[in-house]
Parts: C-alpha cells; structure tokens; sequence
C-alpha cells in the first residue's frame, strides 16, 4: 500500500509539473511563422484563393511578444514590421491584434501547437490566411 501511495504522489507531481511549464507558442519567447494557406475576400465575390505574394502576406515571419512586434523580411530585403497592439491568452489561444497603416489585423495561435490563423482588412477587402509556427 505504501508503495502504491508513493507511486500516486509522483504521478500527481509530475502532472503538475507539466501543467506548470510554458507552452511552446504562449509568447514567453519568439517564434517563426510560415502562411500556409490564403484567400481574399471582396463584397458581392466569392472568396479567392490566393498565394501569400499575390496578396503581399508574409512567407515567413516573426513574432516577438515581448517586444510587441510582428516582423518579416521582405522579397526586396526591406523589413516590415507591425506592432502588436494587444495580446490576450483564451482557451488553449494566444490571440494578438494590432493595425499596420489602414488595416487591421487579429491572429490567433495555438499555444500547444504553433498553429496559426490570420485576418487583415482594409478598406473593402478582407485576408484570411492559416500557417504553422515553429521555435526559433
């Protein structure tokens, strides 16, 4: 019995452990992104897909919670960077949003799995785009 009560203490404080590390995408660190998958939408059009170039998404790019900024390297080599406006963490989410000239854009990644989702709007148009991430 004593033994079966040890082996049930260990059990529970490795679940607790665990449960108290960091998930890989929560922001505590930056990470690497990649858009997968992109479609545009415009009023009275069904939505198009679309390459990440077609519609100047990012291929790859960077996000830096710490420091509020979303960040990618540009085809030509010029950098474009977004600020992070506001970042919120909800079930499983880390959900950031921010705006880049006349758009807006939310995003949400998964913190266990480094998946992301991705909108921008602007004046009558609307981005969708789904990528993955990964530590960098």
């Amino acid at each position: 019995m004593r033994i079966l009560s040890l082996s049930l203490s260990a059990a529970f404080a490795s679940a607790f452990a665990l449960s108290c590390q960091a998930a890989d995408f929560d922001g505590s660190k930056p990470f690497l992104c990649s858009t997968i998958d992109v479609a545009s939408c415009v009023p009275g059009q069904d939505c198009a897909r679309e390459s990440a170039q077609t519609v100047s998404a990012p291929e790859f790019f960077t996000i830096d919670v710490g420091k509020k900024l979303v960040s990618e390297v540009g085809a030509n080599g010029t950098p474009r960077i977004s600020k992070i406006d506001r970042v919120d963490h909800q079930s499983g989410l880390l959900l950031l949003e921010g705006t880049d000239g006349a758009q807006a854009w939310a995003a949400s990644v998964g913190e266990s799995n480094g998946k992301v989702s991705y909108s921008v709007v602007g004046d009558r148009v609307v981005v969708v785009a789904f990528g993955a991430c990964l530590n960098r």
